[in-house]
């Protein structure tokens, strides 16, 4: 039965891509069909925007694209300005949803300019909407307000209340965002009361859930399910499938937080069960249209409901539902969410191993999140320095207004003064004047003061920058004696490379190599921190290493690691102070005994790693070793490092590193918040470069890193090490 079911599965699979295939080439057809009609010059362009607009914009983007540049050809060439505008805001539309921020905007403009010459004011309210929405996501709130007032003025002008009532609700977000409850409340009901007045009750949905939503964040349920049970209603009887989802969704955690909030027993039970019936509406409603949020935060919802009711068997299965779906979607805040309960349920119910997997998964969503929320503090201070800067200018406007209007009456009144009058006026200004001239030497005095002094500490300022700068230098070279010389590298690793870039002057990452008989140890380390206390820290950890070789004559990596691990620790005992510093670290032994790398002699490497691990590209694939996932240093439970004994062939490439190649932020497009080259990226770069020198393999990894990194800030010290057995 299971079999009949794939094969048909299979067939209607089969069947959908030919009818794709067949429906992509009707479209086809039918812009050829467009471009050749003899129909109006209207039918013909709302046509092509039509088909754009319901096939291409949202599923493919950049065909979007290339259909909307021939319809502003075709309008450009028959000198129809208005739809050079209309194809123009499509063209801008395409690159908005594509996260093409800054070729939308150009876009726009140009639009925009197509309907002022046009006089079409209503089109230009529209395209001020769109720019604004774009501003608004990439953080610059100034010109995001600047752009929805605009566009607010035209519609008003015009009673154009759908379009007041857009801009209104549009605003309203932007002052929720900054954190403004109060001002975001006030645009929100504004929007409300005009969709009413204009009998828009389809368009009241989005205002009332968003009032909903500021409620909620000032924690007041009573007042934010009114609203979402207010929003529910007209999603409702608009047959909105997408837009009942969400209030469902919304009423959940309501519920929710609202059994969470209850003393009574039997109460509290009873918003749960409200809560667990609405997130199976919500699932079995959005299967439709693949709402992955939704989905994952109705499963999240039931887990918190199931652990409440001790029920951990059904919480795990419904929060690892949930972890599984934010993980492929790539959603930061969710995943931080879900693994943060995931870690406390495990540590409950004694899972030591799968809570520490979790609370790791928690900190590196944190960390990420960190950086947004410092990106989002910095935008909000942007807007409050604009938004003042603003009101100061306003006010030296009416001051000096005033002052005009005072000097003006001052003159009328002077002319009706007598000679006499007059003359008292001018001792009376003349004394004035003196005065003033006084105050202006004393303060011209004080200010000169103030500008020694200030002069004084800005070059004590800048002798203890010097002094503080010298010492980090002279501590770069002493941390530089310690590291492998590259010439002595080349001399016993010929085919062989070492990307070291520090992220500060001095770094916690370290590369290290000793010789031995028969063969050599190298490895790549990660110390705790950067800058002067982990270069400080690599110090003390290079001196363990090359203690436990030189001193004890160990070779196995493994117990290399242990005997490190013990120095290191011994050492930090030492100190009245608790200190959990340490290090990852990937370390190799390669045996010189036989160099005949055929398949049937190969050369032997042993290798031992503390949280970083070993690649291996052997014929265009790439090999992973695992480490053990604990430190060189205090933990919590140490265990004795594994040594993995490996057969290595002619051309096999050895990479040993530490993560600040993968962890680095950046991009190839220019968003607001960078993402991560991480490990896979890493892996397809070194499987494209296999078959480069060393050399060649070292320079175009640095010049890719450069690249990805652009303007973001280092995250962290580099060091990468790759060996080619030849």
């Amino acid at each position: 039965m299971k079999k009949k079911i794939q094969i048909f599965l299979f067939v209607l699979f089969s069947l959908w891509i030919i009818g794709s295939s067949i429906f992509a080439q009707s479209k086809k057809d039918y812009l050829n069909t467009w471009l050749n009609s003899e129909k109006s010059n209207q039918v013909r362009f709302k046509a092509i925007e039509d088909l754009i607009w319901e096939y291409y914009i949202f599923e493919t983007p950049d065909s979007a694209k290339y259909y909307a540049r021939i319809e502003y050809n075709e309008a450009t060439k028959l000198k129809l300005v208005h739809y050079q505008a209309l194809s123009l805001n499509t063209l801008a539309s395409s690159y908005y949803i594509n996260e093409e921020y800054n070729n939308a905007i150009d876009f726009y403009a140009k639009s925009l300019q197509k309907y002022k010459l046009e006089k079409d004011i209503k089109g230009a309210s529209t395209i001020y909407n769109n720019i604004g929405n774009i501003y608004k996501e990439k953080g610059n709130f100034v010109e995001a307000i600047d752009n929805y007032m605009h566009s607010l003025k035209i519609d008003e002008r015009l009673k154009n209340y759908a379009g007041m009532a857009t801009s209104l609700n549009n605003i309203g977000i932007l002052y929720a965002d900054l954190g403004d409850y109060q001002k975001a409340i006030d645009y929100y009901k504004k929007s409300v009361l005009i969709r009413k007045k204009n009998k828009d009750f389809k368009g009241l949905a989005s205002p009332l859930n968003n009032i909903g939503n500021v409620y909620e964040n000032q924690k007041n349920y009573t007042k934010a399910l009114e609203y979402y049970q207010k929003s529910l209603k007209i999603e409702e009887r608009s047959n909105n499938s997408s837009g009942i989802a969400t209030s469902l969704n919304n009423i959940s955690i309501i519920y929710k937080a609202l059994g969470d909030q209850e003393e009574n027993e039997e109460k509290a039970i009873e918003y749960y069960d409200k809560a667990r019936k609405l997130c199976f509406n919500i699932m079995d409603i959005v299967k439709n249209f693949e709402d992955n949020s939704l989905i994952a935060n109705a499963y999240l919802v039931l887990a918190t409901i199931e652990e409440k009711n001790n029920n951990f068997k059904n919480s795990r299965a419904y929060a690892e539902q949930a972890l599984k779906i934010t993980l492929k979607t790539g959603s930061i805040e969710p995943t931080r969410d879900i693994s943060s309960f995931l870690y406390q349920l495990n540590k409950k119910e004694g899972k030591v191993l799968e809570a520490l997997k979790m609370h790791e998964l928690f900190i590196q969503m944190e960390d990420s999140l960190k950086s947004i929320n410092n990106r989002d503090e910095v935008i909000r201070q942007e807007y409050k320095y604009y938004y003042e800067k603003q009101i100061a200018a306003d006010n030296l406007l009416k001051q000096k207004e005033k002052e005009i209007t005072e000097a003006r009456f001052q003159q009328e009144r002077t002319q009706r003064l007598t000679l006499f009058g007059g003359l008292i006026l001018m001792i009376l200004f003349a004394i004035f004047i003196f005065n003033r001239y006084k105050l202006a030497n004393r303060q011209k005095e004080i200010i000169s003061i103030k500008e020694q002094e200030t002069n004084r500490q800005k070059n004590l300022l800048e002798i203890k920058n010097k002094e503080i700068t010298d010492s980090i230098n002279y501590a770069k070279r002493i941390q530089a004696a310690i590291l492998p010389a590259p010439k002595i590298v080349k001399e016993y690793l010929k085919d062989s490379f070492v990307l070291y870039i520090p992220r500060d002057i001095v770094a916690g990452d370290f590369y290290w190599m000793e010789q031995i008989e028969n063969g050599l140890i190298f490895a790549a380390a990660d110390c705790t921190g950067h800058g002067v206390p982990g270069a400080m820290v690599s110090v003390l950890c290079n001196n363990a290493l090359n203690r436990s070789v030189r001193e004890y004559n160990l070779t196995d990596p493994g117990e290399i690691l242990n005997k490190t691990r013990e120095i290191i620790i011994s050492e930090f005992e030492k100190s009245e102070d608790d200190v959990n510093d340490g290090m990852d670290v990937s370390l190799c032994t390669l045996s010189f005994d036989n160099l005949d790398t055929t398949h049937a002699h190969p050369v032997q490497l042993k290798w031992a790693g503390a949280n970083n691990p070993l690649w291996i590209v052997r014929n265009n694939e790439l090999l992973e070793y695992k480490p053990d996932k604990q430190p060189i240093g205090k933990y919590f439970e140490s265990l004795p490092f594994t040594t993995h004994i490996i057969d290595l062939y002619k051309d096999d490439c050895i990479y040993i590193f530490t993560d600040g190649y993968k962890d680095q932020f950046g991009g190839e497009t220019n968003k607001t918040i960078g993402k991560k080259i991480k490990a896979l990226r890493m892996k397809e770069l070194l499987l494209q470069l296999t078959n480069e020198s060393m050399d060649v393999q070292k320079q175009k990894l640095e010049e890719f890193f450069m690249q990805w990194k652009g303007k973001h800030e280092q995250v962290d010290d580099v060091c990468v090490i790759g060996v080619r057995i030849s």
